[in-house]
């Protein structure tokens, strides 16, 4: 597959992957930016082909979440908590007439890391936990686990809301 092919087939998935994750579009630009690049560097490694798809999660992953591993270091949980939802209120994408949807999106910010990044690969992505675990180095338990107390957290506060 050639380079543009990817970008034209995994560019809108990795996209809203990211974006769901990192809430600002101009930091998911930045994160989509730095995936390709690292895809493009390092495809001649992929050894089988029927693993890209995984393989190019595991890099947008990584990548957006060390992108929100920075930001904690620098503003603390509770303040990468709040910029994430200020973001995500100014955000051009929000429709606020949709409240259900914005709903679920400050639940999202709420979530760990890792919850948030397994929540959008089931919920969004729709991937088996077999294809997350590949993705993420962990084991289908505990992603299990990580993806059932997501959806408590997520549906404890849209109930609050």
């Amino acid at each position: 597959m050639k380079y543009e092919d990817l970008v034209n087939t995994y560019y809108q998935p990795l996209y809203w992957h990211i974006r769901r994750m990192v809430v600002s579009h101009d930091d998911t630009q930045d994160i989509l930016q730095d995936t390709f690049l690292k895809i493009y560097r390092h495809l001649w490694t992929l050894r089988k082909p029927e693993a890209l798809r995984g393989w190019i999660y595991r890099i947008a992953g990584r990548e957006a979440l060390r992108f929100l591993e920075r930001k904690s270091r620098q503003l603390g949980t509770a303040g990468l908590e709040t910029e994430l939802l200020e973001r995500l209120e100014d955000s051009e994408q929000v429709n606020y007439r949709e409240t259900e949807a914005l709903a679920l999106q400050r639940a999202m910010v709420r979530l760990s890391p890792l919850q948030k990044q397994v929540f959008c690969l089931r919920y969004y992505n729709e991937m088996e936990y077999e294809e997350i675990a590949r993705i993420t180095g962990s084991s289908v338990n505990s992603l299990k686990v990580s993806y059932h107390n997501a959806r408590k957290n997520i549906e404890e506060y849209v109930k609050q809301q």
